[in-house]
């Protein structure tokens, strides 16, 4: 396991209240975000945040709501899902580019966290005209969503003036913002103000270190996490649609089914099917 790069004088946040603050949280998420094949180590990355390991893992369970490291896990299950649906990469190279050890536990844990293994889920992707993740903007629910993981931070001020100045920092911020932005509260625009950034540049900037468009990253998340719920929870699928900000229940079907290739009702009575 290689540890996480130095962060320079510029990337590190030294604020003068809480020692774990929620940039600081933020920027762990960016971290992790970007590390798909799992090679931080959790110390080495709370050393760059300049914390100790207990309270940067109690921070962020706090905050987020689960440990780094299964955080971690569904970040890089779900890209495994984008590539598997998106190329004809074999599912050896997928294993290796997120860091399982094989074939065989890259399944494992796949099965553990959609339901299905790589290769059936893939089959079956591939047999549904499942759109790509471009969603299309729609009145967003005006409900009550619950309790956010974390504080929206909708102007670079609210960061306390900690923003990193260089680039490859500011994504990784805005990886955390967008991460921990469940609900699609916050738009493009302000993620980018954010980080000190101009939407255009911050839009070529994002692309070019993740991969996808900030739109794309963010609404895998959001169907990652919903699919959790789905899974771990009786929570009904009009309360999910809400919660994850969606207009209605047919809103967040339509998406989901775009995106995983079954409408979430289908997807949960197959998952409780496994479990039982």
């Amino acid at each position: 396991m290689r540890t996480s790069p130095a962060l320079t004088e510029h990337e590190r946040i030294a604020d003068s209240g809480d020692p774990v603050n929620d940039s600081r949280v933020l920027i762990a998420m960016g971290l992790l975000s970007t590390d798909l094949s799992g090679e931080f180590a959790m110390a080495d990355i709370a050393a760059s945040l300049e914390v100790s390991k207990s309270c940067f893992f109690k921070a962020f369970r706090q905050q987020v709501g689960e440990t780094p490291h299964r955080w971690r896990l569904r970040q890089r299950i779900a890209s495994a899902q984008s590539d598997l649906l998106e190329s004809r990469i074999t599912l050896l190279e997928v294993a290796r580019k997120y860091g399982f050890t094989d074939q065989a536990h890259f399944a494992r844990t796949f099965r553990r966290i959609v339901g299905d293994t790589p290769s059936s889920w893939r089959a079956g992707m591939w047999c549904t005209p499942a759109g790509r993740y471009a969603e299309q903007p729609e009145e967003r629910c005006q409900g009550d969503r619950g309790a956010s993981t974390l504080k929206r931070h909708s102007s670079h001020t609210s960061l306390g003036g900690s923003v990193p100045s260089d680039q490859r920092s500011r994504v990784a911020l805005a990886l955390g913002l967008l991460a921990a932005d469940r609900s699609g509260d916050l738009s493009i625009d302000e993620v980018a103000a954010s980080v000190q950034m101009s939407k255009a540049n911050f839009f070529h900037a994002f692309r070019e270190q993740v991969g996808r468009t900030p739109h794309q990253w963010r609404l895998e998340q959001r169907i990652a996490a919903a699919q959790s719920d789905l899974a771990n929870n009786s929570m009904s699928l009009s309360e999910i649609a809400c919660h994850y900000g969606f207009s209605d229940q047919a809103h967040f079907t339509r998406t989901f089914r775009r995106v995983v290739g079954e409408t979430p009702n289908s997807w949960r009575v197959r998952m409780q099917g496994h479990a039982s």
